[in-house]
């Protein structure tokens, strides 16, 4: 079945390739934007297709190594995060997808833009379209192979859905495919999506079937054309203009993913305080959280834990973070702990440090050892006659 499946994909990719280069000959005999903007379309379809041939199947089941705890005593007892070898070879795979669909999406929009000069150019000076009944042929065959590749995603996304389901990666649930390419995007929004497939083939064929049915006989020169002249500049404006404003969001989109930057329904700020919150944390800090597909979002984060924790403890611990985590919709996550000494009083102290030379230099007042007096090197804090070294701790209390 799988092989059936990788034929039938290469035998899509084939005919799509060959219809691109078939539009590209015609539109330069027949004269026509439109059908140039149209193979512009055609070679959107072709990329997505070419992506979709990186499907999310691992190889053997996810599991995370020990990953090393900085500031932590025991970091075999307290880890969790790190990828197996087969597993970080899946997760290239689909960083792969998104670059692919950025640079499809940057490629559509750069030669839209490109096409604009020509399309004022040939407003200014309207040129008859050559050939209109060659023009038919293209806009019947565009429609048809827009069509077969909607009809060919939506049934192959209706396959992947019942194959797929949940994946089990660290105990964390990952819902269906890591990405799904833009065409299978695309068809999940409904008749808004089928009209940005079709509309430049059926403006394709409706010029030339205008063209063709008129009096006019615009295809012949030195003709009175009237107002039909401008119907190709005219067509090609409106079908730049769609598939601009498709490129450009997803342009923007997958920018950000590629870029690793947090995502925009989620709150960075919100999800470090619910952390804080929970049993067993003092404080986190180095929080990212990124895309890695648009299905998989993950995060790295290092928690300060009070010392004296067992592997029981920590395992508990680990989990109760990933609960907190799940419950935004992170997928996958590197918890980094950092077990730290607490004083008498309970308060934790901090890991950041400081000598005695740039203790009078600094903006907040250091800690104070058991005595009240700061824990810096002075004559009045110090017995007489020892010379040692002493660190200024200073506590960022935004950490």
């Amino acid at each position: 079945m799988a092989r059936i499946s990788c034929s039938t994909h290469i035998c899509t990719l084939v005919l799509s390739l060959c219809f691109l280069v078939f539009e590209i000959v015609v539109g330069q005999i027949c004269r026509s934007l439109l059908i140039a903007v149209d193979s512009f379309h055609t070679l959107y379809v072709f990329i997505n297709l070419a992506l979709s041939a990186l499907k999310h199947h691992p190889a053997s089941p996810c599991s995370p190594e020990p990953s090393t705890t900085a500031g932590s005593s025991r970091p075999d007892v307290c880890a969790s995060g790190g990828l197996s070898p087969p597993c970080a070879e899946d997760y290239r795979r689909m960083r792969l997808k998104p670059f692919g669909a950025l640079i499809s999406a940057l490629l559509m929009a750069s030669q839209c833009v490109s096409i604009s000069l020509e399309i004022l150019t040939h407003a200014v000076q309207p040129e008859p379209i050559q050939h209109p009944l060659l023009s038919i042929v293209v806009g019947g065959a565009s429609l048809i192979f827009n069509m077969l590749v909607l009809a060919w995603t939506r049934s192959s996304r209706g396959t992947d859905e019942a194959a797929d389901g949940c994946e089990d990666l660290d105990d964390h649930c990952v819902v269906g495919s890591a990405l799904q390419d833009d065409a299978l995007i695309r068809a999940q929004l409904g008749s808004v999506a089928v009209i940005q497939d079709l509309l430049s083939s059926v403006l394709v064929l409706t010029n030339g079937l205008v063209l063709l049915l008129s009096a006019a006989h615009c295809h012949r020169p030195h003709s009175d054309c009237h107002l039909l002249v401008y119907l190709d500049a005219g067509f090609s404006a409106v079908c730049v203009l769609v598939l601009f404003s498709t490129a450009l969001p997803r342009l923007r989109r997958y920018g950000l993913l590629v870029l690793q930057a947090t995502p925009l329904h989620l709150s960075v700020a919100q999800v470090r305080l619910c952390l804080a919150e929970v049993p067993g944390v003092l404080s986190v800090h180095e929080l990212h959280v990124w895309q890695l597909s648009e299905a998989l979002l993950v995060a790295s984060l290092h928690v300060h834990c009070p010392d004296g924790l067992n592997a029981a403890q920590c395992t508990d611990l680990m989990e109760r973070i990933k609960a907190v985590l799940s419950a935004f919709g992170i997928n996958h996550c590197t918890v980094q702990p950092e077990l730290i000494r607490s004083e008498g009083s309970g308060r934790p102290l901090c890991s950041l440090r400081c000598g005695q030379q740039c203790a009078e230099k600094l903006c907040c007042s250091p800690q104070l050892d058991e005595a009240g007096c700061p824990r810096t090197q002075s004559a009045v804090c110090s017995p007489a006659g020892v010379d040692e070294h002493r660190d200024v701790v200073i506590e960022n209390t935004y950490l």
